[in-house]
């Protein structure tokens, strides 16, 4: 029951977005935060993020960005830069 249900939703939802694809006909502006790493496992107090986890997610975001603005769809607008600390 439940393969039924995700293949009847799946179908929607790709029925959804073909049609509004075909609806837009310039690309949409959109911004790619950078991701960050939530480690809410047991070790996360004793193993801090090192200069690897960094060089990674920051590696993520700018594949992230490329297979964006390569789907022809989007149109990555660049976020400026903080300092500030995520809430």
């Amino acid at each position: 029951m439940r393969i039924r249900i995700l293949t009847v939703l799946m179908t929607l939802l790709v029925g959804t977005c073909t049609f509004a694809h075909a609806q837009q006909t310039k690309p949409v502006s959109i911004e790619v935060f950078p991701f960050e790493l939530e480690d809410k496992s047991a070790g996360a107090g004793i193993i801090p993020p090192d200069e690897h986890d960094r060089r990674y997610l920051s590696e993520s975001a700018q594949v992230a960005k490329d297979m964006l603005s390569q789907s022809g769809r989007f149109t990555v607008v660049d976020a400026p830069a903080t300092d500030e600390q995520a809430v």
